[in-house]
């Protein structure tokens, strides 16, 4: 009996704390499920190729004279097998339209044919809708 009601107890106390210590992945404030993709583009920037799958571009932020983002982007890699992540800079004239990668030899390199990173959520459309233009983006 005793091992009865330790056991109910800690399957209890696994379940009430278990909410409490869920991760929110996407800072929406939400733990509704969400799709991601990799969405091609040809020299068009991230944050575009995303808006039109009605989502959010993965971003990262990154300190320059200011603060500004990056997007997350893939190229084939040109030397090896596979695949490799680069930066989509969209705030950048010269390089917003590529994707700017460091290959497995250190080399870096620019490509115009690549994939941007996009996350939806299922249930209530696009996420963390864009900026309006001339509004400075907040971290």
């Amino acid at each position: 009996m005793k091992r009865l009601l330790k056991s109910f107890l800690l399957v209890l106390s696994v379940g009430i704390f278990s909410t409490s210590l869920m991760a929110d992945p996407l800072p929406d404030s939400s733990f509704l499920a969400n799709s991601a993709g990799w969405y091609p583009s040809i020299a068009t920037p991230c944050l575009d190729v995303c808006l039109k799958q009605q989502a959010r571009a993965e971003n990262e932020a990154y300190v320059s004279d200011i603060t500004k983002k990056t997007f997350v982007c893939k190229v084939n890699a040109r030397n090896a097998k596979g695949e490799l992540y680069g930066n989509n800079f969209s705030d950048n004239g010269q390089l917003k339209n590529q994707c700017m990668v460091v290959d497995h030899k250190g080399t870096v390199y620019v490509d115009r044919a690549f994939k941007c990173l996009c996350v939806k959520a299922r249930v209530i459309g696009p996420i963390n809708p864009p900026e309006p233009p001339g509004v400075a983006p907040t971290f």
